[in-house]
């Protein structure tokens, strides 16, 4: 879970701008996943398309990508959102839900353990929507 951290915190101080120009400064964060479509089970060799809900807080963030962190037989999840900001502009919140798939070729026999991350609790741990998906031969 630190690599998730320092590359979020990387990207956020490789992305901003830091004049007080009109120029638009960008930086990352993770959105929470809501739900998941995931199969109950993965057949040996086959691709499966994975489908992830999230909302989109204000009409400043937009989509990514999908961050995807295999740990042997876990694989952490989380939408990683781009945050726009301009000297000129405020975000208005919208909180609209929105949609993202990525695809999953199942190569390993043992079980898989997806981790989706859906936020921070109030001790500042992580939280993650655990699923675990057995493979058929």
């Amino acid at each position: 879970m630190k690599k998730i951290f320092v590359l979020l915190i990387t990207c956020i101080l490789f992305s901003c701008s830091l004049d007080d120009g009109d120029e638009t400064q960008v930086s990352y964060e993770f959105l929470p996943i809501e739900s998941v479509d995931i199969p109950s089970e993965f057949e040996l060799n086959e691709n499966y398309e994975i489908t992830l809900t999230y909302f989109r807080p204000t009409d400043c963030h937009a989509f990514n990508n999908v961050f995807f962190e295999r740990n042997e037989d876990s694989r952490t999840v989380a939408v990683v959102a781009a945050k726009y900001i301009t000297k000129e502009n405020t975000c208005d919140t919208i909180n609209t839900e929105h949609e993202t798939t990525f695809n999953l070729l199942a190569a390993q026999r043992e079980n898989y353990l997806f981790k989706f991350w859906q936020g921070v609790d109030d001790q500042g741990e992580n939280l993650y929507l655990e699923i675990e998906v057995p493979v058929i031969n």
